[in-house]
């Protein structure tokens, strides 16, 4: 591993369902072993208006808007596992929040020790008060689970770590985000469409464009 060019990851990101009492408006219904539920679509990763100011009971999200939330919502809730899926199985998407040196850096130590302060456990650590993602470095887990809630069942975010799964990377795969993914993630978030046919849509439009490339 050389210092140049290099890419460090600081938190391990994915999705979480949270949950609060109230009826939840303009949301789709997933299957669970326990029957049908109410969920919500997340927000592009940003903080949740919708869910903060009530307007829905229950919807995914980042990991990473949790701090957000739990500044902001003024209402019991809580977090749990996204849904299983008609395998009966979990899986969630694995991102991070991701740090480098360029290549042509002028001042490469100097940039150097700066990602690995970023990427160790003082920088992590941060994270993980601020709620930023899971703890990416062994160590840090009981610093994460020992945080005042909400939310109260934070373990969930660390027990779904195993679940996470690499996103399909192609040759071209930024413009297939672009107008396969944002573009119709967006008409759900503004509530033009529901989750379920931004599913539908983004398979149909990424599908041909993974297998070109």
């Amino acid at each position: 591993m050389t210092r140049r060019g290099w890419l460090a990851g600081s938190a391990a990101m994915g999705a979480a369902l949270v949950a609060a009492c109230g009826r939840p408006t303009g949301a789709d219904t997933a299957q669970e072993s326990g029957g049908p539920i109410k969920l919500g679509p997340g927000e592009g990763g940003a903080p949740q208006p919708a869910f903060q100011t009530g307007q829905v009971a229950m919807q995914t999200m980042a990991v990473g808007s949790i701090g957000p939330v739990a500044q902001a919502a003024q209402f019991p809730w809580d977090v749990t596992f996204i849904p299983k899926g008609k395998t009966g199985q979990r899986a969630n998407y694995a991102g991070t929040l991701l740090y480098g040196v360029s290549t042509a850096s002028k001042q490469p130590d100097a940039a150097w020790s700066l990602l690995k302060t970023i990427c160790g456990t003082y920088g992590v650590g941060l994270h993980v008060q601020a709620q930023i993602g899971a703890p990416s470095l062994k160590g840090l887990e009981k610093e994460y689970l020992a945080l005042p809630p909400p939310p109260a069942n934070r373990k969930v975010v660390l027990d779904s770590l195993v679940l996470l799964r690499a996103l399909p990377k192609v040759r071209g795969m930024n413009d297939i985000y672009e107008p396969a993914f944002t573009q119709t993630l967006n008409r759900a978030y503004a509530g033009e469409i529901t989750a379920t046919e931004a599913a539908r849509l983004i398979d149909e439009k990424a599908t041909p464009l993974i297998k070109k490339g």
